[in-house]
């Protein structure tokens, strides 16, 4: 198992591509990327998913860079 960890500020900076952006942002982001997905009540599952993508996007270009 390998444990990557992120700033809030890393994934802040790869989901909206500027790191002190506000959480409500980054949910708006989160909303358009999926747009079947209904606004959840707390933003604690948008940052989940950003934490996500944050970690696939970044895991994705390590990958491609180690090839």
């Amino acid at each position: 198992l390998v444990l990557h960890e992120f700033a809030p500020r890393e994934i802040k900076q790869a989901i909206t591509g500027w790191g002190a952006a506000p959480k409500d942002q980054v949910a708006r982001v989160i909303l358009n990327l999926f747009p079947k997905m209904q606004a959840p009540k707390r933003e604690d599952v948008t940052d989940a998913l950003a934490v996500t993508l944050t970690g696939l996007w970044r895991n994705k270009s390590i990958m491609q860079k180690a090839r």
